[in-house]
C-alpha cells in the first residue's frame, strides 16, 4: 500500500507538547520517504486520537522518570534519520517497561544514557535491592502457538548472543545494583490470542534454568496488549521479587 505523506497530520502531531521532537522529525522523514511503520500507519489513520494517546504517554514516563520528553527518547539511543521499522518499536518498547516496573512496584526507575557503551538499559529500586534491568523486544507476528520452550530459546538467545548477560553484569557491576532483570516483550496482538498466561510462566522459568539459575537475575515476560503505546499488567517473572 503506497500512502501520501499529509501535511495536516503532520501538523496536529507536531502541535502536543509532550512527543518528543526527535519523534515528529522521523514522522516527516518516513512520509518524506514513504517508509512506513505501526507509528506513521497508526497517525495517519487518526491524526488526533493517536497524537492525544503518544502525548500523554510520553506525559506519563516524564512524571515516573522526572526527565523530559526528549531527554527520554534519548536515552534509548533512537535516532529519527533510522527508518528501520525494528528500531522504533525497539525505542518504545524499550519505554513502556517503565510502566511495568512502575506496576511491580520499583521507584527510581532511571533510564540510562545510550553512549554507545555496553550497558543495560534501566536501573532502578524496589525494596532494599537495586536492579540492573536490560530489555529484549520481538516485534513479530506469531503465525501459530509458540511454546514455552519456543519463548525461552527466543530470550535466552536474545540473552547470550547479543551480549545483553555481559551487559546487565556490567551495569550491576557499575552501579551497584545487587539483582539484574531480564524482560522480554512480546508485543504482538497474535502472541497473546495463541498463548496464555501458564505458556509465559513456564517459558521465564525454563529461561532461568537456561541461565544458569543464577539467584540474583530474574527472567521477565511482558505480553501487555499488542498496541505499541498502550501498556497493562499482563506479565510473569521468575522467581519472584523478594
Amino acid at each position: 500500500m503506497v500512502y501520501q505523506a499529509e501535511p495536516s497530520a503532520v501538523a496536529i502531531f507536531a502541535t502536543f507538547p509532550n512527543i518528543p521532537q526527535d519523534l515528529v522529525k522521523f514522522v516527516r522523514f518516513c512520509l518524506q520517504r514513504n517508509h512506513h511503520n505501526r507509528l506513521t500507519h497508526l497517525l495517519l489513520k487518526n491524526p488526533i486520537a493517536f497524537s492525544e494517546t503518544l502525548d500523554k504517554f510520553f506525559s506519563d514516563l516524564s512524571r515516573l522518570t522526572g526527565l523530559t520528553p526528549d531527554v527520554i527518547l534519548r536515552t534509548t539511543g533512537f535516532n529519527f534519520r533510522d527508518t528501520d521499522p525494528t528500531r522504533i518499536e525497539a525505542a518504545i518498547a524499550e519505554l513502556r517497561c517503565i510502566f511495568f516496573l512502575d506496576e511491580e512496584g520499583f521507584v527510581d526507575i532511571s533510564p540510562l544514557q545510550s553512549k554507545g557503551t555496553k550497558e543495560a538499559d534501566f536501573t532502578a529500586q524496589r525494596g532494599a535491592m537495586r536492579y540492573a534491568i536490560e530489555v529484549a523486544n520481538s516485534i513479530y507476528d506469531a503465525k501459530r502457538h509458540a511454546s514455552p520452550d519456543q519463548l525461552k530459546d527466543w530470550l535466552i538467545g536474545r540473552y547470550y548472543d547479543d551480549e545483553k548477560a555481559a551487559q546487565l553484569k556490567a551495569t550491576a557491576d557499575a552501579l551497584s545494583c545487587q539483582r539484574r532483570v531480564l524482560i522480554g516483550v512480546v508485543n504482538t496482538k497474535a502472541a497473546i490470542a495463541f498463548n496464555v498466561h501458564p505458556d509465559f510462566c513456564t517459558a521465564a522459568h525454563a529461561a532461568w534454568v537456561e541461565a544458569k539459575s543464577d539467584p540474583e537475575l530474574h527472567i521477565w515476560f511482558v505480553t501487555g496488549t499488542g498496541e505499541p503505546f498502550e501498556y497493562g499488567r499482563d506479565d510473569c517473572v521468575y522467581p519472584e521479587w523478594p
